[in-house]
């Protein structure tokens, strides 16, 4: 399947809490995230952060398969499972896996955006 430049996809793994060091994932994992925060920061429209997260990401990339994206992650992480597990009974952590896809339809779709008019 060919690329389409109006399609892109984000993966991103994020390990969340109610308080735990944010270095020490780093450290033990020996991984730097694309994106941590700590209960009680000033969010992105400065409301009040209710968890501590530490994630990593694709960011947005073209692509029209998300397991080219998923690899990257997974790949990065698979072989941490037992840290992981320690660290998630320790402070009693959540993992999550979110999956962003976006796409854009060419106006040579028929009845694209015939719902505007």
């Amino acid at each position: 399947m060919g690329t389409n430049e109006n399609s892109a996809v984000m993966v991103e793994f994020s390990i969340i809490g109610g308080c735990f060091p944010l270095s020490e994932i780093t450290n033990k994992l020996q991984i730097e995230p694309t994106r941590a925060y700590s209960k009680g920061d000033s969010g992105k429209f400065n409301n009040i952060r209710k968890e501590t997260c530490w994630c990593i990401g694709t960011g947005y990339e073209e692509s029209m398969d998300i397991n080219d994206q998923l690899s990257k992650i997974i790949n990065k992480i698979k072989d941490k499972k037992e840290i992981l597990k320690g660290l998630k009974n320790q402070y009693n952590l959540m993992f999550i896996m979110r999956t962003i896809a976006t796409f854009s339809w060419p106006a040579s779709v028929p009845g694209n955006g015939s719902w505007n008019r």
